[in-house]
Order: C-alpha cells, then structure tokens, then sequence
C-alpha cells in the first residue's frame, strides 16, 4: 500500500501520466508509440491505485520504446516526449514491482523459525558473555551507558539527586547522540518527567545541525535530535535557527545552496532519519573572483583505480598550476591587509569518502612534486612499512607463524624473493617455514639468494632469542639496526614519511609498556583487524597539501577543498541479516537452488537502510562541501558510472540531467568545468 502510494504521488510519475493524457488526443493512428500512449492514457483512467496488483500493471510491464516514427508524429520532438514520459512510467514501476508480487510462504515460515532460533542463540551468547563480565567485574562501554540510562529512568529519586547537582546542562553535537544518551539528558533535565523548565531542574541547551549528522556507524540517530527539538519546544523550550556562516563568502555560499537545497529535496514527507534544507547565509561579502568552484572531469581507463589515477594526475597538475600563478583565490586574514593572495600547497586539502583510496592520489602529488600529509584515515596501521614491523613482532612471538613470516621475509628487511620462498615452503611441506629456514634448506636457491636467507636465518634467530631478555621497543630497534631497515626505506619514495611511521610506532609500543611481546602482538593484531582510524605519523605540515577523510574533516575547516573520487558508487548491501527496533531481525534465506531469498521483513529493512544511507551520505556530502573557506575543486572519473553517485548529483542539481547530458568544459557563473 505505501508503494503504491509513492508511485502514485512521486512528482516524476505525476508529470509523465499528465504529458501521456495530453498527448493522447493527438497521436498518430498506425505508430506502435501512439498505440501505446493511447493504452496507457485508458489505462490511467481505470487502475485502482489502492488496491492495485502485480497484474495490474501489465500495460506498463508491455512498453516497448524500440519503435514509433517521428515523421507520424510531426516531428522529433513530440515522439521524444512520447517515449520518455512512457520511460519514466515504466522505470517508476521497476523500482517498486517487488512490493506487489505475492509472499512465499514457504520462505516466510522457515524465516520465522530460524529467527525463533537464532533468538535463542542470542540469548545463550548474552547470557554467557554477561557471565564472563561479572566473573570479571567489568563493565563494557554498552554497560556504562545503558546502565546509567535505566538507573536515572527506573529511579526518581536518583534523577532528583542528580538534578540537585546541576545548575544547566549543555550538549553539543546533540545530532550524533543516540536514544540512550538523549534519555540520560531527559532524566537529567526534567524532561523526562515534564518538568523541564519549571525553575527546579537544570536548563538544557543542545547545539546541534541535523544535516551535519554522519556518524550513523557509532549508532548516531539524527532522528534523536528531531525529536528532541519538537519535545523541548513542547515543554516550553525555544529553538533557533543558526544560518549564518562565518567561514565562506557570499559567492561560493550561494553555490553550495543551490547545490544542497537540489540535494535534500524530497517530494513528500521527510522521513524521521531525513533534515530539511536550510540555507546557508554569508558574513563575509562577494569574493572578488571569476569562479570560486572547479569540477575536473576526466575518462578513460578500464577500471575504477585506473580512471581515479587520471582523475587525480589532473588534479595534481591543477594545483601546481595554481600554486605557481598569481591567480588571488585565498583570502589572507592573516595579512594586515586582509588580501587575496595566490595558493600555496598547504591552502589545499583533500577531503575522501573513504581512507582505501589515499595512497592513488599520494602517488599523484608525489610525481607532480608536491608535499602532502595524510593526516587521518585507516591508512596508518595499513601503512607498509608498519605492517612490515608488525608482523616482524609477530614472528617472533610465534615462528610458526607462516603469514607472517613470509611478509617479514619479503620485505625491505630482508628483500627475499618468492621463488627462494618457495623453495623454503616445498623444503618442508608438513611444517613451519620457520623450521626449514632455521634448518637451512635452500640449497636449491642460487648463490645470491642462499645468502640472503642465510642473513634473515641468522639474524630472526638472534631476535627470537632476545625477546625474553629486552623491551619490545629494543627488540625493534636492534632489527632495525642490524637490517638497515631505515635506510632502506630512505632511498624508497616518500622515504621521509616511512621513517616518521616507523619511529611512530616505536613510540606506540614504548608507551604500550612492558607486558610482554605475546600481549602487544595480539593488540597489534586487534589494530590491523579493526583498522582504526589513526593518521599517519605528523611530518613538517607547514607547506604540505593535507589528505583525510570527511569524516575527519568535519569541523574543521580549510582555504581550498579538493573533494576527489565524485563518481564513487557505495558497495551494496549484502547481509544475510539487518536488524531493526521495528522489524527485529529480518532475514534472507538460501532457496533448493542455493540462491539467497529475502522475507519481506527484510525487504522491508533493507529498502530502509538503503534510504538510510542515501540520506546519510547527502548529509556527508554537504559536510564536504562546507568545509571550505575560499574555493572548491571537484574530481570525479566519469568512465562506466553506475548507480547513484555524488557526481550525479551535482551534475543534476546545476542543471545537467544525465549521461546524455553531461557538463561541458567552459564557465557558468562561479563554476569552471574542465574535461580531459
């Protein structure tokens, strides 16, 4: 039924039946495009739209765009029309036929039984799990707030306790809290009671914008912070709206508008997990420039990372260009006289969706001779040379090992190659690598190479009999002696930059403390599984183009934002499970042809998450956008795009509707379109 009334009521759908019915009258008799039209316009006069089926909508199902004849129809033009308002009504069906096709019982039934079991197995799992915490008398994370939430809910008296305590309550970045957190600052301030305001409970001030609201993975609800703001206007409270910006001037202010009111717009209702648009006001005046934003545009190439290594090598280019002309795109407040000054590199900072695509644009900047520091992201323990260290750790803790043997072996440290690892591995086929290493069996591998395994043979021996007797950290630096690791890794590229990282983690593990190498390898290994997101080393930043991720970013703020990679599509979805406070847990399960089959609730829960995301990723974006403070530059690879991206977005929201009609090079307004 909400299906049904989407596509009945979605703006799209509205303007093709209106274009069909005014066509009607006036198609060509003998054109199949004519019959159709003629077709759906009868059509639209009889489907119920509440009780429609599947089957209902066989005249849409039998479209067919592959005919029709503009000379019948007077003209290219009203053909066109035609053929796309028909288009549109089939695509719109497309998106939602699954919703009118009839259950599968059978899948339902058997969905319902393996949820009935898998509650089970929950149980059993929190149950022993919260065992094992009370057998150790400790409280996780999840603890410390839920617990606190149902002591301050569950018991007036404690509130009224606490509220004594207090004289104001104030809560920023109120749009990334969650249910539990907002309930705590309920009970703290009376709102929970409704007795917010009253003169005897603490004041409560929240600061927050919902469409900066990006950190739905740490169980953020912007819908939190909506309702938060209709239960304090309820109880009395005041809301005011913050549009001011003091960061960006008037001209690029107004693009960005333009831009995020396109973005945000939906044709019905918001959905509580959705923000209105709000625009943006200036405090500083018109910027004196001829354009404030750039969009480089570029092709070619088979796969992402190929089209992504041009799109950043134009970029690079771009920014040299910049950075050697006397173009005043930066505004020095610094400077006495307030000017506007050409860029230099570290007016420049690249903001990415995701860390896994850093080291492309680093190469990038690298060859075109520009310094930059990555100063966030999950690059950090990913970094090879950090890698190449932690699993020297873990060799030593367990020669046994293999994975991380062979990554010690092919590294700079000691730069073996595979075929002499080969050799090692079918030297002893049932064991360790170690033991044929120590056992010397390389007797198949050249000269050369026979000593370089003689080398690591040697010197891994020596550092495993040392680690009982020394610090980790001397561990460390006794390999890195021995190997010349660091120089090494000098004459490699960025070589500067590996060495920072290397002693960085020297000094994570002094600061880790003594206990042991067997306690710091397994947390070296919960790092690399986590991936957190640690930035690199910190170089000299002065002077450095700076990458990290928007996540990173946000708050901050910076003279020229470089937002690469627009054309990047997000991975789909592919749990066997979701779970959700108003479904539960929904499932998909494995038809007799192995293939995976969702329930509906799952349907159901995913097409929310799909939504979910989308929304989120408009608020991410808008967070990129509004980072700068001068000028923008825009990046996108537009070779095979599928799927919904940022670049399509901007694209649309500036006036360009489709792959057919794409953004030339040339200006319009503050904008500069570059095509390579």
């Amino acid at each position: 039924a909400t299906a049904l009334a989407e596509l009945f009521a979605d703006p799209a759908w509205c303007a093709a039946t209106d274009a069909l019915r005014r066509l009607g009258p006036h198609t060509p008799p003998g054109d199949r495009i004519g019959a159709q039209v003629r077709a759906i316009v009868a059509w639209l006069t009889s489907v119920d739209a509440d009780t429609a089926t599947a089957d209902d909508f066989a005249a849409i199902e039998a479209i067919d765009l592959r005919s029709g004849s503009a000379k019948h129809w007077g003209g290219k033009e009203a053909l066109e029309e035609a053929k796309s308002a028909l288009r549109t009504l089939r695509e719109a069906y497309k998106a939602i036929k699954e919703w009118l096709a009839a259950p599968d019982d059978d899948l339902e039934r058997r969905a319902a039984r393996v949820t009935l079991g898998l509650r089970t197995l929950y149980d059993l799992a929190s149950a022993r799990y919260r065992r094992d915490k009370d057998e150790r008398d400790a409280l996780d994370f999840d603890d410390l707030e839920r617990r606190a939430r149902d002591l301050l809910v569950s018991n007036p008296a404690v509130r009224a306790r606490w509220q004594a305590e207090l004289r104001a309550v104030l809560v920023d970045e109120f749009q990334d809290t969650n249910a539990d957190q907002r309930d705590i600052i309920y009970a703290l301030t009376g709102l929970l009671d409704g007795e917010a305001g009253d003169g005897r409970s603490p004041e409560l001030f929240v600061v927050g914008d919902g469409k900066q609201s990006i950190y739905r993975f740490r169980g953020a609800d912007v819908s939190v912070f909506r309702q938060a703001a209709d239960d304090i206007e309820r109880q009395g409270g005041q809301s005011t709206s913050m549009q001011m910006s003091f960061r960006t001037h008037q001209t690029l202010v107004a693009w960005v508008n333009q831009v995020t009111e396109a973005i945000f717009a939906r044709p019905g209702a918001l959905r509580s997990y959705e923000f209105p648009f709000e625009p943006l006001n200036a405090y500083r005046d018109t910027a004196p420039l001829k354009r404030c934003v750039e969009l480089h545009i570029t092709g070619g190439g088979d796969s992402a990372d190929e089209r992504r290594a041009a799109e950043a090598q134009a970029i690079a280019r771009r920014i040299k260009e910049l950075c050697e002309s006397d173009e005043p795109i930066v505004f020095d407040g610094a400077d006495r006289n307030h000017r506007w000054r050409a860029p230099k590199p570290d007016d420049f900072a690249f903001l990415f969706q995701t860390s896994t695509v850093f080291e492309i644009y680093e190469q990038a900047l690298r060859e075109a001779d520009i310094p930059f520091l990555t100063t966030a992201g999950r690059g950090y323990y990913g970094r090879k040379e950090v890698q190449d260290l932690i699993h020297l750790l873990r060799t030593l803790d367990d020669p046994a090992d293999d994975l991380a043997l062979v990554g010690v072996l092919r590294a700079p440290l000691f730069a073996i190659d595979d075929a002499s690892i080969i050799s090692l591995r079918l030297a002893n086929p049932n064991g360790a690598i170690w033991d044929a290493l120590q056992a010397g069996n390389n007797a198949a591998a050249a000269d050369e190479r026979s000593a370089a395994l003689d080398f690591a043979r040697v010197t891994l021996r020596d550092l495993h009999a040392r680690r009982a007797r020394v610090t980790v950290v001397e561990l460390l630096r006794a390999a890195l002696a021995s190997t010349g690791y660091l120089a090494t890794i000098s004459g490699l590229p960025d070589g500067a930059r590996r060495r920072v990282n290397v002693e960085k983690l020297l000094e994570a593990v002094r600061l880790a403390g003594s206990n042991g190498l067997s306690a710091l390898s397994e947390y070296l290994e919960d790092l690399l599984r986590a991936e957190p997101r640690e930035g690199e080393a910190p170089l000299e930043a002065d002077g450095s183009v700076r990458l990290m991720t928007i996540h990173r970013s946000k708050g901050l703020e910076f003279p020229i934002v470089v937002l690469p990679d627009l054309t990047r599509t997000p991975n789909s979805r592919t749990d066997a499970w979701l779970a959700r406070r108003d479904l539960g847990l929904a499932l998909k399960l494995r038809d007799a042809a192995n293939e995976w089959q969702p329930s509906i609730a799952y349907r159901l829960a995913m097409d929310e998450e799909r939504r979910m995301e989308q929304a989120e990723r408009e608020r991410l974006l808008y967070v990129a956008l509004t980072r700068a403070r001068d000028y923008l530059i825009l990046g996108g690879a537009t070779g095979r795009m599928r799927g919904d991206n940022w670049f399509k977005r901007i694209a649309a929201a500036l006036g360009w509707s489709g792959d057919a009609d794409a953004p030339t090079a040339g200006s319009y307004g503050a904008l500069e379109v570059f095509v390579y």
